[in-house]
């Protein structure tokens, strides 16, 4: 997982499989100090992300309900057909705002 503020945005590009308790503890020790700094807009590149599991959903889940109810909102972008149907199969693609890319997702970012 890379992690960068760009413009004021937390960006993490993540990659590998998004699986179990590796997922969570990575990504929400990232998502977590950021939020609570002040830093709520984030952006999850999914873009090296070629499988994730149940759990890692659910760490996806986990962080957009984090940073909603801090007030911010959550992005994800990239995602590949595996992670797309599986958004899709779950019927949760609507919890999450998806953009196909990062520079549209940071374009969206920029306006709310």
């Amino acid at each position: 997982m890379e992690q960068e503020l760009k413009e004021g945005i937390l960006v993490l590009t993540l990659t590998g499989h998004l699986l179990v308790t590796q997922a969570n503890t990575a990504v929400m020790g990232a998502v977590l100090p950021n939020i609570e700094a002040g830093n709520k807009k984030v952006l999850f590149n999914l873009k090296g992300v070629n499988y994730v599991d149940s759990a890692g959903l659910g760490t996806l889940l986990s962080a957009s309900s984090k940073i909603k109810n801090a007030g911010g909102v959550l992005v994800i972008c990239s995602l590949s057909d595996q992670v797309a149907k599986l958004l899709k199969t779950t019927k949760v693609e609507s919890v999450f705002r998806i953009q196909p890319d990062e520079a549209a997702a940071l374009a969206y970012l920029k306006t709310v």
